[in-house]
């Protein structure tokens, strides 16, 4: 089946300085259009992908962790931080050509893929579609199979509410209080990280198109695609997880050949950022196969 997009709108650098984005990495040029990539470390490649509505720094302190092992790309999402704006909301099959193509341009013959949330089912697509570039594949919390859309995001679906976000960001307590459902009861995460997860939200146009993509996006969209992948896979997920909930690692462990499932007690949806350990250890894993 041929998967086709519209042309991208480029993020201009100027804007992205003017609304708040700190830490600027490469600027890679793909076929799709330009990916904004957080490149980290030498040794074999290990490519990281965020969730919805999040950016590339999410993955700030797994590029520190694996920096003596692994070269990491934390890459920008199309639509988030400084990645090109698409013409229109993509399916996890469309981010994954921007990621096949980002991986043409970077010359990277095969990488691990780390996908996190939406993330997820984009590297799924990516290990399905492009199953000879993917030696491993880490899948931390899928919005994958068939689950209700969390209510935690319902209102970002309402015109006029993401154009407000940045605003929230500036308070310390409601930045922590719109978090809350992303991680466990009682975890505190640092205000480094939220820090980092808000400043995305400074970005002129980003919020237009999460709105769009919300509305269009169908976690079912790679359900067919799962007999075809290939590669090693590990699955991630916290039993606290208010927006995948946990039965769809377990479906996902049943569905994908070899997969191994490590199921987190008193873990939320963010793994990677309430019990790191587990998730560098399934990409150590990875790293060995």
């Amino acid at each position: 089946m041929e998967i086709v997009t519209r042309p991208a709108r480029r993020v201009e650098l100027m804007d992205a300085r003017k609304d708040g984005a700190r830490e600027i990495g490469e600027f890679v040029m793909t076929a799709m259009g330009t990916l904004h990539a957080l490149v980290q470390g030498s040794g074999p490649d290990v490519v990281l992908l965020h969730g919805v509505t999040d950016n590339a720094h999410t993955w700030h302190d797994v590029q520190t962790s694996l920096a003596g092992i692994a070269r990491t790309h934390a890459l920008d999402l199309p639509g988030h931080g400084l990645t090109d704006f698409p013409g229109e909301p993509l399916t996890a099959r469309q981010m994954a050509l921007w990621i096949a193509s980002y991986l043409d341009a970077a010359r990277i013959e095969r990488a691990v893929v780390v996908g996190w949330s939406m993330g997820g089912a984009v590297a799924a697509a990516l290990s399905a579609d492009h199953g000879s570039r993917v030696s491993g594949l880490v899948l931390e919390a899928p919005a994958m199979l068939e689950f209700s859309f969390p209510v935690a995001l319902m209102p970002l679906k309402i015109g006029g509410i993401g154009e407000i976000m940045h605003r929230i960001a500036a308070n310390r307590t409601m930045r922590r209080f719109f978090m809350a459902s992303t991680f466990a009861h009682g975890f505190a995460a640092s205000d480094e990280m939220l820090e980092r997860y808000w400043r995305g939200w400074q970005i002129t146009g980003r919020a237009r198109y999460i709105r769009a993509l919300l509305r269009a996006f169908e976690s079912t969209e790679t359900t067919p695609l799962l007999g075809e992948i290939r590669a090693p896979a590990w699955i991630v997920h916290g039993e606290e997880d208010q927006l995948v909930p946990v039965k769809i690692a377990h479906e996902l462990e049943a569905r994908v050949r070899g997969a191994k499932l490590s199921r987190l007690t008193k873990v939320g949806h963010a793994p990677h950022v309430e019990r790191p350990g587990v998730v560098l250890d399934a990409i150590r894993e990875a790293l060995r196969v």
